[in-house]
């Protein structure tokens, strides 16, 4: 039998999820791009804050996905670290809409601006 290290391709796995992870918001935003906004911020982010959440595992010392150690806690017994994951998760997700509606206003604001100097000059006589 061969000896191995039972995480030895551990970056190669992240890697893999977090490109998996990508495409699979990539789709989702596709298929919500002509919702309204109200409901796209919130699907959106709190998927992305599920995905892309990531938290050291109780007994392990490697990291995993939020979301993940969540479900694992809650199907065992002793679910001592299920109110931890969910705030994490709901944190994270807070976040994530607050940042996205500061990006948005950002924008918004800019691009009022660009249409106020593009109307017509005024004409002096």
């Amino acid at each position: 039998m061969q000896d191995t290290i039972p995480f030895e391709n551990h970056m190669e796995l992240w890697l893999l999820y977090l490109g998996c992870g990508l495409v699979f918001m990539l789709l989702v935003w596709w298929k919500a791009r002509k919702w309204p906004f109200w409901l796209q911020l919130p699907v959106v982010t709190a998927l992305c804050a599920g995905a892309f959440s990531f938290t050291q595992i109780e007994g392990y010392s490697t990291y995993g996905p939020t979301v993940i150690a969540f479900i694992l806690q809650f199907e065992t017994e002793t679910r001592a670290q299920v109110p931890y994951y969910a705030t994490q998760i709901i944190v994270v997700w807070f976040l994530l809409m607050a940042l996205t509606l500061g990006i948005r206003y950002l924008m918004g604001s800019k691009s009022s601006t660009k249409e106020t100097d593009k109307s017509e000059p005024e004409l002096k006589i």
